[in-house]
This record gives C-alpha cells, sequence and structure tokens, in this order.
C-alpha cells in the first residue's frame, strides 16, 4: 500500500545523504525515534534520483564531503529544483568558509560532528517546522514555487529584487 496514503503529513519526511555505514544507521534511528519518516542513502547522486521518483521530503540532513558532489552543492541542486526542502548540513570537517556557504544557502543548521543525539533531533525538529510553516499543504507548495508565482524561495518578486539597483 502507498505510504503517503497512510502517512497524513507525508512531508514529515527526512533524506539522509551520509557515505559513513555507521553514521547513516545511527541518523536514521535517531530520526524514526523522533517520530520521523525517513530514507537515508550514501551519495548526492542517489540522493538526487530518488527525489525525482519521490519528492515528498520536508527535510534533508547532508553530510559536507560526500564522494562525488559534496553537500553544499547537492543543497544547491535542491533548493533549485525543490525549493521548499530544509537543509542541515552534518560535518567532520567544519570550516568556518563551509558554514558561512551553507548559510548563505538558507541552510537550516550546520552540525559538527560527533553531534548529540539531543542536536540531531533539535536540528530536524527546527527544519521541519520551517518546511511546515513555508508550505503547509499541496496547494501552499505549489502557489509559493518560484515558477509559478513568479517569486523567489523568499517570496520576493522580479519588482522588489530589482529595487535599489543603479536602473533606478
Amino acid at each position: 500500500m502507498n505510504e503517503a496514503a497512510n502517512n497524513p503529513n507525508p512531508s514529515r519526511r527526512v533524506l539522509i545523504v551520509e557515505d559513513e555505514v555507521n553514521q547513516r544507521q545511527m541518523l536514521t534511528r535517531v530520526i524514526r525515534e523522533a517520530e520521523f519518516d525517513c530514507a537515508a542513502v550514501a551519495s548526492a547522486e542517489e540522493a538526487l534520483a530518488l527525489l525525482e521518483e519521490d519528492a515528498r521530503f520536508g527535510v534533508a540532513m547532508l553530510d559536507l564531503n560526500l564522494p562525488g558532489m559534496d553537500g553544499l552543492s547537492l543543497a544547491t541542486r535542491m533548493f533549485s529544483r525543490w525549493p521548499d526542502i530544509r537543509c542541515i548540513i552534518l560535518t567532520g570537517y567544519a570550516t568556518l568558509d563551509a558554514a558561512r556557504q551553507a548559510f548563505k544557502l538558507d541552510v537550516i543548521d550546520f552540525l559538527i560532528k560527533p553531534s548529540s543525539l539531543g542536536e540531531i533531533e533539535a536540528a530536524i525538529s527546527r527544519a521541519w517546522l520551517k518546511h511546515r510553516d513555508r508550505a503547509p499543504d499541496a496547494e501552499a507548495v505549489a502557489a509559493t514555487h518560484p515558477r509559478a508565482s513568479g517569486t523567489d524561495r523568499y517570496g520576493r518578486t522580479d519588482q522588489y529584487r530589482r529595487r535599489g539597483t543603479a536602473d533606478d
């Protein structure tokens, strides 16, 4: 039976992208114990393929250092294709530059491994609340999609973005 039919809030799903098997299993367990559904993959390419098949994820937890495409590049691709998904970066190799880049992308949290279970649960909850507040239902998702509404992911119109330029 289709999981979406049984789940009254299918966006309460988390996509985990983590190449380390033990870390991926631990995150899966923690997220399920926090009463979220989740799917876990080992690479950015697998994540994009999964999202193409089933984009009903409200939150994605991304390892920064993945084989192939890194977590920041994946977040950029995800935001351009699925603007309402909220992302969390998790890394064992944090740099100030990577954290700055993540927050410029509007990543919800930047966690450093090893993170406590409480930090992981809190980050997932914050990200889901941001997703829920942004897209409470399918009609709202369609209405707030940049191509459908003529706005960017922050709700700004072209006219607003042009305001204050040298052409004024």
